[in-house]
């Protein structure tokens, strides 16, 4: 009984981690990019607490149906308005996506 449960747990978790694999590397990419633009100085605006949440729909298969949501959220001067904060991250969100 026990083994049984332990390897449907096994098979649970390593389709989820294939599952899942997609939206971690889009949100570490978009992460390292955020970093990047910061320290660069690209956007140096930009403070070092930026956060990025990537939610996916799938199908009934487990494969990959659309992006449905992309959250970017990081400190950010106070002089700077969210019309330009809204456009830059959507650059940076393009290259990294596309790289």
């Amino acid at each position: 009984m026990r083994e049984t449960k332990v390897l449907c747990l096994d098979s649970l978790l390593t389709k989820l981690q294939h599952i899942c694999h997609y939206q971690f590397t889009l949100s570490q990419k978009l992460s390292k990019q955020l970093a990047e633009v910061r320290k660069n100085g690209t956007l140096s605006y930009l403070g070092p607490d930026g956060k990025v949440q990537v939610t996916i729909e799938y199908d009934m298969n487990h494969k990959v149906n659309r992006i449905d949501t992309i959250v970017v959220s990081t400190q950010h001067d106070a002089d700077v308005t969210q019309e330009q904060i809204h456009a830059d991250i959507k650059k940076i969100r393009n290259r990294a996506m596309f790289r």
